[in-house]
């Protein structure tokens, strides 16, 4: 994938301390467009929500340790529910602009008592923005070039992690395809010790849809562009676009998500992004899966160089 450079001025020869969850090569991703854009960044992984209060603060203050004494021109996090305020106060007495980006939901993390640090703050959900003041919207982005390029393999996509209310929802999709013999790849990927305790409890996991596997970023491309709708189910209590419903619009494929928000976006169309509601309508899926494919949007302001100078401006 080419990458077309856009190179905000805030960051050339600045240091940007990034703090983030390590997610799947998203994290990677945006590293490296902060290092296109002249930025030198030192990468803080933040720690699992899950830990203890104690084990959090333990690993926070080892990890900035080495670090508060340098001078940063960027405070820049992602999530971050347990790092300790006075690392905050640390940086915020300084000459340090900190900003945050949210990729999740208040209503799955509630992360409001940290806005007060920060002196930017986006969220990719719209619902938060406008209930919450201060935040700006901003969705996710894509790194990618328009365009599908490849043959049509499948006729629907998807690989994601597992979540029930995820499996059910891709169990209904794969058995309308199997009904009809549309072709597809859909995948599930959890743990096995998942995997064992969901089988030791009685309860069935089609090991079509279930995989032990991951999915490289190669791989997933290559599925992306050699199939023609993308399937995206987000968490039910999730409003914000997902990076996968993004990067299919980029690639000129249709999406079939049950996300209805997209249709508040202004590159939302129905000729290609098929909407889900609680009942799956098999006559309405199967009449948009055999519709043409439209041409493409405009997606080039949802690039990830793009999605730097937005929040570095």
């Amino acid at each position: 994938m080419k990458h077309i450079d856009t190179v905000p001025k805030s960051l050339e020869g600045r240091n940007v301390l990034f703090i983030s969850p390590v997610f799947h090569y998203y994290h990677l991703s945006i590293i490296s467009a902060l290092e296109r854009a002249g930025a030198t960044v030192h990468y803080i992984p933040t720690i699992s929500p899950e830990a203890t209060a104690t084990s959090a603060r333990n690993y926070y203050m080892s990890q900035f340790q080495g670090v508060k004494e340098r001078d940063f021109d960027f405070f820049f996090q992602i999530r971050g529910e347990n790092i300790p305020v006075e690392i905050y106060r640390t940086f915020s007495g300084r000459n340090t602009v900190l900003i945050t980006y949210q990729w999740d939901s208040i209503a799955n993390y509630d992360y409001t008592p940290l806005l007060p640090f920060f002196s930017k703050t986006y969220s990719f959900d719209r619902g938060d923005c406008e209930n919450y003041g201060g935040l700006t919207y901003l969705p996710m982005f894509h790194e990618m070039e328009a365009g599908t390029g490849g043959r049509n393999r499948y006729k629907i996509f998807m690989v994601g992690g597992f979540a029930y209310w995820r499996y059910i929802v891709a169990r209904e999709i794969q058995m309308i395809c199997n009904r009809n013999l549309v072709p597809y790849y859909i995948k599930l990927k959890l743990p096995a010790t998942t995997l064992i305790r969901a089988v030791a409890n009685g309860k069935f996991l089609d090991p079509k849809i279930i995989t032990l596997k991951k999915c490289s970023k190669e791989k997933y491309f290559d599925f992306l562009h050699s199939s023609e709708i993308v399937l995206d189910i987000p968490s039910p209590s999730q409003q914000g676009l997902t990076i996968r419903s993004i990067e299919a619009i980029t690639a000129g494929k249709k999406l079939i998500t049950s996300n209805a928000n997209i249709a508040k976006e202004d590159f939302y169309s129905k000729e290609q992004v098929l909407i889900l509601k609680d009942e799956i309508d098999e006559r309405k899926v199967l009449s948009f899966i055999y519709s043409p494919s439209p041409k493409p949007p405009d997606m080039s302001t949802y690039r990830i160089d793009h999605w730097i100078s937005t929040i570095f401006s």
